[in-house]
């Protein structure tokens, strides 16, 4: 499942209910306007604190695999010009998983090339609520360069 979709696409809006919105395996978790948390079968995305996209704002996302199977971390933060917001996901906290097989062991540990993977993938997206246009990329490498 892509939760944060590339290329030129349109916001999806959608109705909850209560503080709830579920969609093809996903439950998504709100605290009033704010997205705070994604459920996705044995994987958890948490927005700290829940992410609006109608505010600007700062925080961090944690996106963790469970039982033990590693996590990716960052900050979020979202900038706003009038109508026009810009989302950006900046990870900086990568953990490899912990797996009990001794083959897994061997090829991903913090000495092999799985542990040395960049650290600086980000995610920016640029919307307009109003026309919902979105344009959004992921890259691999310093975000400032």
């Amino acid at each position: 499942m892509e939760i944060f979709p590339t290329g030129n696409t349109e916001m999806e809006r959608v109705r909850t209910t209560g503080d709830r919105y579920e969609r093809g395996g996903a439950t998504y978790l709100f605290a009033g306007d704010g997205l705070e948390r994604i459920h996705l079968v044995d994987t958890e995305i948490v927005f700290d604190p829940p992410l609006d996209i109608g505010r600007a704002g700062e925080g961090r996302v944690t996106m963790t695999s469970h039982p033990d199977r590693g996590h990716v971390a960052g900050a979020w933060e979202i900038i706003r010009d009038g109508e026009v917001g810009r989302l950006r996901l900046l990870i900086d906290d990568v953990e490899v998983p912990r797996q009990r097989g001794v083959l897994y062991r061997l090829i991903v540990n913090n000495r092999s090339v799985f542990a040395s993977w960049t650290q600086n993938y980000s995610f920016t997206a640029t919307y307009d609520p109003a026309t919902g246009e979105q344009r959004a990329q992921w890259r691999n490498g310093d975000p400032q360069g």
